[in-house]
């Protein structure tokens, strides 16, 4: 194998070991643990939780029977879903951000599992 064979090798050897960190991340979210208000969504078998702060996620669960728990407060765990979203859409969503609240479109979270904090929202 000669010089240049050699640093070509490790050049691509340093690339494709640098670009995994961040393709792990995307194939494996951190699981997250929310609290606050359960409410219905827009979709069947969408719903939406609003923690302390006021920020939004969607939820939802094949395995977990969220509606159920509506009108609750609840703690939920699951993990973050993720999509890859292409130039073109994030130009949509940027152009779409004036739309009503009632489509709106927060962090999506797939959960794994409910508590009971308070059958009422605080």
């Amino acid at each position: 194998m000669s010089i240049s064979s050699t640093t070509a090798t490790i050049f691509l050897g340093s690339l494709i070991t640098l670009g995994l960190p961040a393709q792990v991340s995307q194939i494996h979210p951190k699981p997250i643990k929310v609290t606050g208000c359960l409410q219905k969504g827009d979709e069947e078998k969408e719903f939406v939780i609003t923690d302390k702060a006021g920020k939004k996620y969607e939820l939802l669960s094949d395995s977990v029977a969220l509606g159920e728990h509506v009108g609750h407060t609840v703690t939920v765990k699951g993990t973050p879903i993720t999509e890859a979203k292409g130039e073109n859409e994030a130009k949509e969503e940027k152009s779409e951000k004036g739309k009503e609240a009632s489509e709106y479109e927060g962090e999506h979270v797939q959960v794994t599992s409910l508590a009971m904090v308070s059958p009422k929202c605080q």
